[in-house]
């Protein structure tokens, strides 16, 4: 049997870790139907619940097991940080280049 309190100190750890990134993502996919832009904040919603979160707890648990399905939470949140602050780079230069 593998040792418990490693896994709680690990979970506890990534939860931590993750919520940075879960309170960004949440911004966004509030801020973005706000401005009319309900497609982005769907593209999110569907990355963060679906789209990546299954396929990195799939891949990580094959690789690194427990620790994995652990690490797949902070991952995911992060990837969908990145694509949501690319998304609001875009839409910031697009409205600059559209006023010029």
């Amino acid at each position: 049997m593998k040792n418990t309190s490693y896994f709680r100190a690990f979970a506890r750890y990534s939860v931590f870790l993750s919520v940075w990134f879960v309170g960004y993502n949440t911004v966004l996919s509030v801020y973005f139907p706000c401005i009319g832009q309900e497609k982005r904040a769907h593209i999110l919603s569907w990355l963060r619940g679906l789209l990546l979160i299954v396929p990195a707890a799939l891949l990580l648990s094959a690789v690194f097991g427990m620790t994995g399905v652990w690490l797949s939470y902070p991952i995911t949140e992060l990837l969908v940080a990145g694509i949501g602050c690319y998304m609001l780079r875009k839409r910031h230069i697009c409205k600059q280049t559209e006023t010029f």
